[in-house]
């Protein structure tokens, strides 16, 4: 069984390559400029993960393949830039 399910937003996907870069054997670029799944055990876990990390479009989301939970990106905490009413969030009223 494979340790990750790895997802693609292929909208958001810029074939930049660093994936394919980090881990060849996981992830390659086709032929319209996107990402694709080849393995999703294809290359250690920590070479998929710095793939993912360093998406330059944050294109790329990582789950556990056993519990479903979310590896990669991190769920927002109070306080992010992104969490409503964080740091960087927009001013109500």
């Amino acid at each position: 069984m494979p340790r990750y399910r790895i997802e693609i937003d292929r909208e958001k996907c810029t074939g930049d390559g660093w994936c394919a870069d980090q881990a060849p054997e996981t992830f390659m670029v086709d032929a319209d400029d996107r990402a694709l799944v080849l393995d999703p055990d294809g290359n250690w876990p920590r070479f998929i993960l710095d793939a993912a990390r360093g998406c330059p479009a944050d294109a790329i989301r990582v789950f556990d393949a056993e519990t479903g939970a979310c590896v990669w990106p991190p769920a927002a905490s109070p306080g992010d830039a992104a969490t409503p009413g964080g740091p960087g969030a927009p001013a109500a009223g």
